[in-house]
């Protein structure tokens, strides 16, 4: 596909670094030198210095008539102009990263469909949904859906009394006669396993499930965890995300909202009438050992500053706080949260990637998923007429050892293959690998 993007900060760039594997045709706008320079050097794109809003750039990026613009700079308004420029010049598809949500309100002066946008993503939307899925799922580090909710992928970390430790993946199949789930990923040490028959489960292992929603009551017992209420949840920082977190989750438990500026805690204080607003420093020990963490089951670090969530994140483990909930906004941060031993990070910039992802499809491909902090790749795929994959039994099938099909999709029904699943031409595959090896996947359900 010929992809245009507008803007190279932390989506834009990340989003370039995918597509670019997926040998899309890609050119970048992006209005800081810096930033160009960087896609440059590092990306296999077309890169122009200047505005999306540029009418002479929008008519000479058009020119070879695009796909798609997707436009994520940090500015609402240069992406809806950007949208609108390239609708008038015949792009068909448009993306548009908005953070002010009033824009798709179906009262809303102008819809996105007036704006010739076709689909909007919002950050901070996104991010906050998956926290709150995450505090009501406290079990889980982790937790993504797919084929339209009916399966989630949930990320464990093994307790020292979990039931599978020590145990082999086959051992475990064969106690349970009906599994309606599947082990996809294991993380260990910070490298990915694709675990197969002979893989075992070990202590502070990161176990990455693929289960219907029946069965995770089950699962959790295998894996040593259990779903626990949390009356009392913190969340630090007064931004978009902690805002609209609190107002989720107000009815479900006693919510309590660090904000440091003081105009702005006032603000959200009469906004949010079901909300304990209080002033203060993350950073103060003292403060937060009082105002933060005493009787909270639930800690989200929210501000905008990374290091000031880790650092806060750090100290609600020391005390003794039983769900934590660090969002990060540079990638990078996201393995080294891991490292440290906190239960779970949120990225609105990587909540943003995947679900633009889910846009950019090939013809056999329905949806791409990435993990930040992980070598794997989610792919949903629809197999071709006669490929090879419809032809064989999943276990006569050379599928690499590097990948696992996680579910088929047939209708309404859900299935959790095992080795004697037949994949039929009308299904819907959600296959796991890890990243380099994807197109040998992909190979089975072409022609």
């Amino acid at each position: 596909m010929k992809i245009i993007i507008i803007g190279t900060g932390e989506v834009g760039y990340h989003l370039a670094k995918l597509l670019s594997r997926e040998n899309h045709d890609l050119t970048l706008v992006e209005i800081e030198e810096e930033k160009c320079a960087r896609a440059m050097e590092s990306l296999d794109a077309n890169v122009i210095q200047g505005s999306g809003t540029d009418l002479k750039i929008m008519e000479s990026v058009c020119a070879n008539e695009p796909d798609m613009l997707i436009a994520v700079t940090l500015v609402d308004e240069v992406n809806i102009v950007s949208c609108m420029i390239a609708h008038r010049l015949g792009v068909k598809m448009k993306i548009a990263r908005l953070r002010n949500s009033d824009y798709s309100r179906k009262e809303s002066v102008l819809s996105p469909m007036q704006l010739g946008i076709n689909h909007v993503i919002h950050p901070e939307m996104t991010a906050s949904n998956e926290i709150v899925q995450l505090i009501k799922r406290s079990s889980a580090n982790e937790i993504w859906e797919f084929g339209d909710g009916k399966v989630q992928l949930i990320g464990f970390r093994l307790p020292n009394h979990a039931p599978v430790l020590g145990k082999k993946l086959y051992q475990i199949a064969a106690e349970i006669t009906e599994m309606d789930f599947r082990a996809v990923a294991i993380v260990r040490d910070g490298e990915t396993i694709i675990p197969g028959g002979n893989d075992e489960f070990l202590v502070n292992d990161e176990l990455y499930v693929i289960a219907v929603k029946k069965s995770i009551g089950r699962l959790l017992e295998l894996v040593g965890r259990k779903d626990e209420k949390l009356n009392a949840v913190t969340i630090l920082g007064g931004g978009k995300i902690g805002r609209t977190v609190a107002a989720m989750l107000r009815d479900d438990c006693l919510i309590k909202l660090i904000e440091s500026d003081e105009k702005k805690a006032e603000k959200i204080a009469s906004d949010l009438p079901n909300t304990l607003v209080c002033e203060g420093d993350g950073m103060d020990m003292d403060f937060m050992a009082v105002e933060g963490f005493a009787d909270a089951d639930g800690f989200i670090a929210v501000t905008a500053d990374d290091e000031d969530n880790i650092m806060a994140s750090l100290l609600a483990k020391r005390f003794g706080v039983k769900k934590i909930i660090t969002h990060v906004s540079n990638s990078s941060y996201s393995s080294l949260v891991h490292q440290l031993g906190l239960d779970s990070t949120v990225s609105k910039q990587m909540t943003t990637v995947n679900a633009i992802m889910q846009f950019v499809r090939k013809d056999d491909v329905l949806a791409i998923t990435e993990f930040d902090f992980m070598d794997l790749k989610a792919v949903e795929m629809i197999p071709y007429p006669n490929s090879h994959i419809t032809k064989h039994c999943l276990a006569d099938v050379k599928f690499p050892k590097t990948a696992v099909v996680g579910a088929v999709f047939r209708g309404d029904e859900v299935i959790i293959p095992v080795g004697t699943t037949r994949i039929q031409t009308t299904d819907k595959v959600l296959v796991f690998s890890e990243i380099d090896h994807v197109n040998k996947v992909e190979k089975l359900f072409l022609k």
